[in-house]
Formats: C-alpha cells, structure tokens, sequence
C-alpha cells in the first residue's frame, strides 16, 4: 500500500498540509494583526512593555513575612509534639501541654496564620492520636 507513495511525496504533502492549518489559525485567530501590519500599524491589542529599572524592581518586589519562621518553628513543635503523644489517655493533660506550646508564641494570636495552625492541629490531631478537638477547643489553646 505504502510502496507507491515516495518519501519526497510524504515529505511535500505533510508540509503542504501543516502550512494550510497555520495558514488557517493565523487568520481565524490573528486577521486583525495581520492587517494592522500590512497597513503599517501598531496593532491596538498590543501594548508596549515598560522598561523597569533594577531598582524600581527591587522596591516592588514582595518582603518575606518575618512571622514565617515563627510559624515554622511551631509547626515543627506541634508535630514533634504529636508524634510523641501518641494515643491520648487524659485529654485534659494533653490540651494543657499543647497550651503551653502555643503559648511560647504569643505573637502568632490573631495573625493570618491562627487558623492555617488551628487547621493543623485538628487535623494531626485526628490522624496522630486518634482525638477529634473542637474548634472552641483549639481556640482556647491561644490563651
């Protein structure tokens, strides 16, 4: 079947068919452009890029959140904290440990943080020590 066709056919006829769905995209999608250039404008979709010193970069550029470490910190203690409790047998004394935990970072209350670690702790919670805390529960953790 394929004897007849030779490789400079094959060839010619992939390029011929790959340069008519180019040809089509550009004009279904691109008519305009091309218009626009071969009149000799600027196309009105396309605005120019400003230029941007270093330095205005730089001043605009996003400053770390210097909360994260803190944030870290305690995530790594919570977890290691979990990790050791294992199967919960006094909930009291659990709650009143992980008070004491959260508590050495008192300026993490109210921040943007709060709930992401209150999400945390109800979740690894759950997963770690097989205990459901109520949201009232891990609010009260805060102090």
């Amino acid at each position: 079947m394929c004897s007849s066709i030779s490789w400079e056919q094959f060839i010619l006829t992939f390029i011929v068919i790959v340069g008519l769905y180019y040809l089509y995209v550009g004009v279904s999608y691109y008519r305009k452009d091309w218009l626009y250039r071969l009149r000799g404008k600027k196309s009105p979709n396309v605005s120019p890029r400003p230029v941007a010193s270093p330095a205005a970069t730089a001043a605009v550029s996003p400053k770390p959140n210097p909360l994260l470490p803190l944030v870290h910190d305690l995530v790594d203690e919570i977890r290691a904290f979990l990790n050791a409790a294992g199967k919960i047998e006094d909930k009291e004394t659990f709650l009143t440990k992980l008070r004491q935990l959260i508590q050495k970072y008192p300026t993490l209350k109210d921040t943007a943080f709060q709930p992401s670690i209150n999400q945390l702790i109800a979740i690894d919670t759950k997963g770690q020590c097989s205990v459901e805390l109520a949201e009232d529960e891990i609010d009260g953790l805060w102090g």
